[in-house]
Order: C-alpha cells, then sequence, then structure tokens
C-alpha cells in the first residue's frame, strides 16, 4: 500500500562552528528533538552535533559532542561508532553504534585482483559496539550537554553483552558474522519508553520480514561505568524480539511518539528503494516474542528518495519529532548522503511532514 507524499517543509541545519560539520552534513543518520534542541549523529567519526532551534525553519549554534571523551569506548578513539540511533528520556541521551561487521568496498580503480582480496576480507569496528546512556546537565546558557556519570554495555572491539546474548538466537545468531551490507547484523534505528529500550535492525530482513528488538538496560551496581541487561523476553532471556512486516524492507530508524513508535522502512541492502514512516499503534504495550503485521502498521508519510550512482542521492535515515512545531507535530527527516542542493556551505536542508497525533 502507498501512502501519499506530501510536500514537505524546508528546514535548514546550520553546522557552522562544528568541527565534525563536513561529517555532520553528509553523512547524517541518526536524530532525535527535545524542545528547542536536536541532536544528530553521523555514520562517520565520534561526535554528535547539538542544534538549538535559533528560528522558526532554522536550527543551528552548533557544539560538537565527542562520545570519545565521554565513553569508555571499546576501541580505538579516532575509530568510528557509526551512530545509527540516539534518543531522549529520563534527563539522559541514548546512543548506538550499528554493531556491524564491515566489508570493505571493491573501489572500481583497483586491480581485479586487489577487488577480489577486499571483497573476501571482514572486520570488526570495536567502537561500533557501544549502547550507552549519558546523563545530560545544563551548560552556562542552561542548554543540555552530555555530563559525568555515562554507562555503556560492557563490550570488547569484537563484542558486547548484547551481542553475546544474541550468540545462540536461533534467528539472530547467525547474522552476527555476516556484514551488515551483506544482510547481516545492522542496528539502525533507537527509541526509548521508559526503561524500555527499542533497537530497529536494518538487517537481517528474514523472508521479508524486519526485527526489532527490545532491552531492559538498568545500571549494573558492581560497575559505576557500566549498564546490564535484565532479563525481559521469554525464557528469561536479556532481550524480546518483534517480527514486522514491513513489505521487504528493513528498520532504517525509530521515532518514539506517545505509545506508539514511528518506524522509517528501507531497503536493507546497498541500493536505492522505497522509504516510508509506519505507525506501530501501542507498540510500548506489546510483549515478545510477536508478530506485528502489516494491518497493525499505519502509512503516515510515503518519503521521496534518491535514484542512480551520484556521489550525492537523499538517502532518508533520521527521524526528529518536533512536538511544538507551528500548525502541530511535525517530522524532521534527515538524510545520509545528500543531493547535491541540499548542502550549502555549512548547511543542510531537511524535510518537515506534518503528522497527526499519537492520540488522534
Amino acid at each position: 500500500m502507498r501512502n501519499r507524499v506530501d510536500p514537505p517543509r524546508p528546514v535548514t541545519l546550520d553546522f557552522s562552528g562544528s568541527a565534525a560539520a563536513e561529517a555532520g552534513r553528509h553523512d547524517l543518520s541518526a536524530a532525535t528533538a527535545d524542545g528547542d534542541t536536536l541532536w544528530l549523529g553521523s555514520d562517520e567519526g565520534t561526535c554528535l552535533v547539538r542544534l538549538t532551534r535559533v528560528a522558526d525553519d532554522r536550527w543551528g549554534d552548533a557544539v560538537d559532542v565527542d562520545l570519545a571523551n565521554l565513553v569508555d569506548l571499546p576501541g580505538a578513539a579516532d575509530d568510528e561508532i557509526d551512530v545509527e540511533g540516539i534518543d531522549v528520556s529520563g534527563g539522559a541521551l541514548w546512543v548506538t553504534g550499528s554493531h556491524s561487521v564491515v566489508r570493505r568496498k571493491p573501489d572500481e580503480e583497483l586491480s581485479p585482483a586487489k577487488r577480489l582480496r577486499r571483497l573476501a576480507r571482514t572486520s570488526r569496528k570495536g567502537n561500533r559496539h557501544l549502547v550507552a546512556r549519558l546523563p545530560l546537565v545544563a551548560d552556562a546558557a542552561g542548554r543540555p550537554l552530555p555530563g559525568p556519570g555515562a554507562r555503556r554495555l560492557p563490550g570488547t572491539r569484537s563484542r558486547d553483552a548484547l551481542t553475546r546474548a544474541l550468540r545462540d538466537d536461533p534467528h539472530l545468531g547467525a547474522w552476527l558474522d555476516v556484514p551488515g551490507k551483506d544482510n547481516g547484523f545492522d542496528i539502525e534505528g533507537l527509541a526509548v519508553h521508559g526503561e524500555r529500550l527499542w533497537l530497529g535492525l536494518r538487517s537481517p530482513v528474514l523472508r521479508g520480514t524486519a526485527v526489532i528488538l527490545a532491552l531492559h538496560p538498568a545500571d549494573d551496581p558492581d560497575d559505576a561505568a557500566a549498564l546490564r541487561l535484565r532479563r525481559c523476553g521469554p525464557g528469561g532471556r536479556r532481550y524480546e524480539k518483534f517480527f514486522l512486516d514491513l513489505y521487504g524492507l528493513g528498520v532504517r530508524e525509530l521515532c518514539a511518539d506517545g505509545d506508539d513508535l514511528l518506524v522509517l522502512a528501507g531497503p536493507s541492502m546497498v541500493l536505492d528503494g522505497r522509504c516510508t514512516v509506519l505507525r506501530w499503534r501501542g507498540a510500548r504495550h506489546a510483549r515478545g516474542d510477536a508478530f506485528v503485521t502489516r494491518d497493525a502498521l499505519e502509512p503516515v508519510v510515503e518519503l521521496p528518495y534518491g535514484h542512480g550512482d551520484e556521489e550525492r542521492v537523499d538517502h532518508p535515515e533520521g527521524l526528529a519529532l518536533l512536538v511544538e512545531d507551528r500548525g502541530g507535530p511535525a517530522l524532521l527527516v534527515v538524510h545520509d548522503s545528500p543531493a547535491a542542493g541540499r548542502a550549502r556551505g555549512s548547511t543542510v536542508v531537511a524535510d518537515l511532514y506534518p503528522v497527526r497525533s499519537s492520540t488522534a
């Protein structure tokens, strides 16, 4: 079922003053809003960027937040985290890396022999194994910034508490060692409902069915810098699983809206394809393991996306719900590899779509 595409309202994101502006503009992979504060994540480097609403359709006053200075990262300080999900809840900022294995791209300028060798090699980037909670404090201007007391799931360069819990899972365990770009395990969305942490998987997509995990992280009483996963799933597992019929697409982003989850569905593989936002009503009250049929998913908006082999084509990847926007709630959509016309100097243009209230 295809939904009507309403023309979006353009919103300017100004990264002036951000040392991470280049990655921030061109590789946006996650977003969340809290009042007049917008947090953006990139799949490059280790920085988040905080923007503040400076006008009706403009966000600026960029501040870099380097997670390497706040969290004991499992890998080298300059290794990318591949931030794929962020959310603000309970006075804290939550962030996740993709957890995916990497296969290098066989660049066309290489000889055939070197391209073949690249395709045969996979590697793990330790900082991708990150699920962290960072308490927020007010800066001198009264705006939120992460302060001391960050906690993360314990892990190493090759695994963390989440992947250890999933190792023997009959649906997901076999995909943990497969690169994300090959339909392997790849997190690309995060949302928080109270004490429940949702993680959306871009892949694997199992026989056309996407997967969302629900975790119940808690403070580790034996380690002031660690989180632990409480038992919450069937059989005492430390996670719940939900299987969604997203028309064969994977999860590219999650956004909490009241008791609902807004799900950005898009291609699981390296290709251009349909991108659509769906509302999973009452997700907060669901308990795993469970199937979520198409009938339980309401269309919100069908998003335009780029086509072709151009260097910069629009790939919708981040959602932020602006609950106090003029005229009612609206959904901000940011893009990885934005089309050339979106980037101007230190700014990039995002799209804003009106949405119905979660109680409508």
